[in-house]
Formats: structure tokens, sequence, C-alpha cells
């Protein structure tokens, strides 16, 4: 068994791993390999106790490459809490995370995530919503709402294009 300070410089590492950018998929993979579950589970407690300053959304996205049967509470408290974050990656990312992990209150977050002033994150929601708009009348007629209030506005192009079917119908 790893001694404590073993496993919290493990986290530290993994934790950096997570959040290098362009690294390609099979180094990326291979890396992952190397670090325990304990330390796995120990970044994702240290990240939810982090406040300031709070992950960053390419970590948040991260965190799901690294999900134990032990962890997933604490990543799903983690990614409820970053649903406010400052920093609108980890808005999108907690929202995305949310629904990789088939949390209950997915469709109720997405729907709340609407108002926010993001295309990111207003492309997560309603991609979220989407799957849900062929079985809900209503939430179909939301999202056509959200097409209407935004569109032609450049700032919103992914959530735009993604919801222009919904227009005409």
């Amino acid at each position: 068994m790893a001694e404590p300070n073993d496993v919290a410089e493990e986290a530290r590492r993994l934790e950096e791993l997570l959040s290098t950018r362009g690294l390609r998929p099979p180094l990326y993979e291979n890396a992952l390999k190397e670090f325990s579950e304990a330390s796995k589970n120990e970044l994702v407690t240290q990240l939810k106790q982090r406040f300031n300053p709070p992950p960053l959304g390419r970590l948040l996205m991260q965190l799901l490459d690294i999900r134990t049967p032990e962890n997933e509470a604490d990543l799903t408290t983690l990614y409820i809490t970053n649903l406010r974050s400052p920093n609108e990656d980890a808005r999108g990312a907690s929202l995305h995370g949310l629904n990789e992990l088939n949390h209950p209150l997915i469709v109720d977050f997405a729907l709340s995530a609407l108002r926010d002033d993001n295309d990111y994150v207003l492309f997560e929601a309603s991609t979220i919503l989407l799957l849900k708009a062929g079985d809900d009348p209503h939430i179909r007629k939301i999202l056509q709402d959200v097409y209407a209030s935004h569109a032609g506005d450049p700032k919103f192009h992914m959530t735009i294009n993604l919801l222009e079917p919904l227009a005409g119908s």
C-alpha cells in the first residue's frame, strides 16, 4: 500500500497530466495507466475542496477519464459546484460531466444553463436537452425559443447551428 505522501505526490502529477494540452491519445492513455486508483480518488477529493482558484474546464472534462466507483460521488459534487464557476469552460465541462454520470437532475441543470451568456455552456445545455426534445414538446418549445432569441448573434454560432433544425418545426 502506498504511503499518504506518495499518494499526494502521485495525485499532483496526475493533475499535471490531466491539465496538459496537446498530448496524443495513445500517450495520454498509457500515462493514465501508471496512476493508482488511490491517487485518482485523492485528486478528485482535493479538487472538490478547492474553491480558489476553481478548477479549469479542461481539467474538469478530463476527470471523467479517472472516474472510479469510489470517486463518483465526489465527482458529482465537484461538477455541481462548478456549474456556477466564473470560468465558462468549467461550467460547460460540469454540465457534460453530470450528463456522463447520468445525474438524475441533469435536465434541470441544463434548463438552468440556458440563461448562460456563453456559447459553449449554452451548446452543452442544448445538446443535453435535444435528446429529450423528441419526447417532450415543452423542452422542444424552450429550445426553439433559445434559438429564436440568439439567431443572428455570431457570439452564439455553435448553439445556433445546433438548434437550427428546430427552427422550422
